[in-house]
């Protein structure tokens, strides 16, 4: 058996919630749904349900206690401007470090750090932005791997 229901979310009245539920298994007397699973769906978020009956009621015409898994994730909304912070904070003191340093072998230790320290940076605002700031990020690592390509030759 399949059922839906329209809800409104108890935190923001905007979004409302279109829900689908599919009656696994029919309680032995097929007086209600003893196990059923559902998929939950709005603007904001979407959700995965299953219920199952623990203790059915005396009269045996509906179930007492249920037994509940749900697992959910909001949705984002992507925005470019956080890949502002992966270059403040992530990129632009590797580029001044290395800037500033004439060592090679303190070059290669600084590189190396700033390189682990930008791609958490990468992950983090990847994860809060989307993919597009891949492509922001790699290309001013893309410059910076070419200067840095030409200190190694004046090395």
């Amino acid at each position: 058996e399949y059922w839906t229901q329209e809800e409104y979310d108890e935190h923001n009245h905007a979004f409302r919630e279109y829900e689908e539920y599919t009656c696994l298994q029919a309680s032995a007397n097929n007086q209600y749904c003893q196990k059923w699973k559902g998929n939950i769906d709005s603007e904001e978020e979407f959700e995965f349900s299953e219920c199952k009956c623990d203790t059915e009621h005396s009269s045996t015409m509906f179930c007492n206690n249920w037994s509940c898994y749900e697992k959910g994730q909001d949705y984002f909304f992507p925005n470019l401007l956080w890949s502002l912070l992966d270059v403040i904070i992530g990129v632009l003191p590797g580029i001044i470090m290395l800037a500033a340093l004439g060592d090679c072998c303190v070059f290669a230790i600084i590189f190396s750090s700033w390189f682990i320290w930008s791609s958490g940076f990468l992950i983090l605002t990847t994860w809060l932005s989307g993919i597009g700031i891949v492509i922001i990020h790699f290309s001013i690592i893309g410059g910076v791997l070419a200067t840095i390509a030409g200190f190694f030759v004046l090395c």
